[in-house]
């Protein structure tokens, strides 16, 4: 109440969370899965999270106050020693400016990988991103803020320090994201995943994210396909059907056809491209690819017919 400036507000969101979420060290510590423990009103009712669950709270303060909020998730260093495990943070848009943010860290600490020290510290609020990346690596390279983004090889070593690089070309952070606002869900998902890949190839989080990012993207073309199927052929019968398909001009009928065909093409061949280990998610395309296979058959037939 009373705080007039989006920068107060955010200020406020930090200091309430980090003086009232203690750490979950138990959840961190066994690495639970349980992501369900990381939602807003869980992590409300229990007052205790891991760093998604307090990224996730200061996203949701941020959307009911219509400021610009993203979760940035990527690797830490500790004591200038780089930690494999992922943590997540926020970035803000706030005033013409991006901001970073980790209510976490400004929380506290944990002690021994044991005890978790409630410790206030204001550091990670609106931290230089210069300050900012010598202990947080994002996997989005946009995210570093930075005129020349550090490749995680070179940051993940011990004697690395930020070094502008004068041959590169200036890197447009604020141009690419704000392009990338633009985007919808799927697609500002698939933008970033682009860029991880590139400025990281080896790097297994980034080819993971670009191998999910595709699937969405995949199965978001699919579904457009779908939708223009289900103005054809409604799911409430065969009578309705037949009576539905007549009300359609020939013309428009076959318009329809061809323009879910397109998005099923479309699907398929991003399926095509995705790359991944995991036994499950090569399941899910293989079946994935075989639907879109019969229905691209079946359409074909009635468009013939």
């Amino acid at each position: 109440k009373g705080l007039n400036s989006d920068t107060e507000k955010l200020k406020a969101f930090y200091h309430w969370i980090t003086h009232n979420i203690s750490y979950d060290v138990q959840a961190w510590r066994t690495q639970s899965a349980d992501w369900k423990k990381q939602e807003v009103p869980v992590v409300l009712r229990n007052k205790k999270a891991v760093c998604h669950g307090y990224s996730n709270l200061f996203k949701k303060l941020c959307d009911m106050s219509n400021i610009p909020c993203f979760i940035v998730s990527g690797y830490v260093k500790e004591n200038n020693t780089f930690i494999e495990e992922g943590h997540s943070w926020n970035a803000v848009f706030v005033e013409g400016k991006w901001q970073l943010i980790d209510a976490t860290w400004g929380a506290g600490s944990v002690e021994n990988r044991s005890k978790f020290i409630k410790k206030f510290d204001d550091e990670y609020f609106f931290t230089d991103p210069l300050v900012f990346l010598s202990n947080h690596y994002p996997f989005d390279p946009a995210f570093q803020l930075m005129p020349f983004p550090a490749t995680l090889s070179d940051y993940k070593k011990t004697s690395w320090k930020y070094q502008p690089a004068e041959s590169k070309n200036i890197y447009h952070f604020n141009d690419t994201l704000s392009a990338w606002m633009q985007l919808d869900s799927v697609h500002r998902r698939l933008s970033a995943a682009e860029r991880m890949i590139r400025m990281n190839p080896t790097d297994r989080e980034s080819k993971l994210e670009y191998s999910y990012a595709l699937t969405d993207a995949a199965f978001h073309a699919s579904d457009k396909g779908q939708s223009i199927l289900s103005e054809l052929y409604p799911a409430t019968g065969k009578s309705q059907t037949t009576a539905k398909r007549a009300q359609i001009p020939r013309e428009l009928f076959i318009a329809k056809i061809d323009s879910a065909m397109i998005y099923f093409q479309a699907a398929d061949s991003i399926a095509r491209t995705i790359r991944t280990t995991e036994p499950d998610h090569k399941q899910e395309i293989s079946s994935f690819r075989e639907k879109l296979k019969h229905n691209m058959e079946v359409l074909q037939k009635e468009r013939s017919r």
